[in-house]
């Protein structure tokens, strides 16, 4: 599996040089976090980066005891001062908010009835509560314009962190590899490539709301960027996620977007350009570095028509084998219908997590629950759809396309990327773009009366 080339979070390897810096930033974030504990929507949006935004790495590398990471402390936060918030207002229970509650109290039960380790109930509780935290607040606040606002500037805060994380990471770490063959990675840096394949995509769709040359400008030097750290991510499961997102968004845009054909003749020079600078960009690269590309067209060209990895390292066979020890070992117990709760372990194995989202819910939560939640995801996937824009389908694609392969490398019961799905999932990302450039679009009009 891909993860077993990489280093482990536990490993000699470590970001000494910008880890005080790091410290030093965390500190500053907590006392503006606490300063304004009783705005919720800014709590919501400190605690979407220091989970999704931050990512996985650096959390662990900066937890606490062994046990609790910084956005477990932001998390609490953003839940105290949702709480003071309803307490102001008239608080009414809704009937999913009750259900939600009552899954969670189920699958605790089992766990604490098994007598699972606290620390593996902790584990899974965390994947449950950071999405449904996240979902149900977004699910009664996402048309709130302020908070659109400030998802705005937290979400292209996370695309930049994960630009800049990972792009060092490659120059820093990545090249040290180049000798033995490879390319060493460090995995769930802020939202990682796997995120920023998503972002291109949207990006690629969220450009026409953007106005001026020099906006437009960085905005595809961000898709050029995010396409270039998704190549050199030496990760096959990218790769492809990045080119079945594209394709089919194009395919889409296409067939149901609404133009004429003079503006789809200029789309297809505008991407004609950025074809040809990518592919001069990764020329020069190449030819400067022909190591790195051999290494890239080596791995890439392991990908056969079956679908099957070859070499050292088969992934495909891997996570098959791991399925069939669920199988073996879970699945052919009746249990399997109603779910083993928080904390189980499979034999043999030293962690709660699966590298099988799919199976993980069905493990944990049993077939019936994880039927009907996937039921429920493909049903808002059909939502957004009807909302027949750009963005929309740009979301759907990119997300359902990531849905797939990250389920298959367990990303979707990892903590760190769950609040950032229920807000891709929950929040329409248009609204959010447009409600930033209507601010704007007030303020410069405001300006240009005072001036008068």
């Amino acid at each position: 599996r891909d993860d077993v080339e990489s280093r482990g979070l536990g490993d000699v390897y470590k970001r000494q040089e910008y880890g005080v810096l790091f410290r030093l930033l965390l500190i500053i974030c907590t006392g503006f976090y606490v300063g304004n504990w009783k705005n919720t929507r800014l709590m919501f949006c400190f605690f979407l980066f220091a989970a999704s935004g931050i990512g996985q790495y650096y959390n662990e590398e900066l937890q606490i005891g062994g046990v609790i990471v910084p956005a477990d402390l932001f998390l609490c936060g953003f839940l105290g001062s949702w709480f003071f918030f309803s307490l102001r207002q008239e608080i009414r229970v809704k009937q999913k908010t009750l259900v939600i509650a009552l899954i969670f109290i189920a699958m605790l039960l089992m766990g604490i009835t098994e007598m699972n380790a606290l620390g593996n109930i902790l584990r899974d509780v965390k994947v449950f509560v950071y999405f449904f935290a996240a979902y149900l607040y977004l699910k009664d606040y996402a048309k709130d314009e302020t908070l659109q606002r400030y998802l705005f500037y937290t979400l292209l805060g996370m695309i930049l962190f994960a630009i800049g994380v990972c792009g060092y990471d490659f120059f820093s770490y990545g090249l040290q590899g180049i000798e033995t063959g490879k390319i060493d990675r460090t995995f769930g840096l802020g939202i990682s490539q796997y995120g920023l394949a998503i972002a291109v995509v949207i990006l690629s769709a969220a450009i026409q709301y953007i106005q001026g040359v020099w906006r437009k400008t960085i905005c595809y030097t961000l898709i050029c960027i995010g396409i270039l750290l998704c190549i050199v991510s030496y990760t096959r499961s990218v790769w492809l996620q990045l080119i079945v997102s594209l394709v089919l968004y194009f395919i889409v845009y296409f067939i149901y977007a609404k133009k004429s054909v003079r503006q789809l003749g200029r789309l297809l020079i505008k991407m004609l350009v950025i074809v040809c600078i990518m592919t001069w960009i990764v020329y020069k690269l190449a030819a400067q570095y022909p190591e790195i590309s051999n290494l890239i067209l080596d791995r890439f060209h392991s990908i056969n028509i079956n679908m099957e990895f070859e070499g050292n390292s088969n992934t495909l066979q891997y996570r098959m084998q791991e399925v069939n020890d669920f199988v073996q070992g879970k699945f052919k117990s009746v249990r399997v219908f109603v779910g083993y709760g928080f904390g189980d372990m499979l034999e043999g194995k030293v962690s709660t997590i699966a590298e099988n989202s799919f199976v993980y819910y069905i493990w944990k939560y049993g077939a019936f629950l994880s039927c009907y939640l996937f039921y429920l995801i493909l049903k808002k996937f059909y939502t957004i759809m009807r909302r027949r824009t750009l963005i929309s389908m740009a979301v759907v694609i990119s997300t359902s396309v990531y849905f797939f392969s990250g389920g298959m490398s367990g990303h979707l019961n990892k903590y760190y990327m769950l609040p950032l799905m229920a807000v891709l999932l929950e929040c329409n990302i248009e609204h959010i773009v447009q409600a930033h450039y209507k601010k704007r679009d007030e303020e410069e009009e405001r300006m240009t009366w005072s001036v008068m």
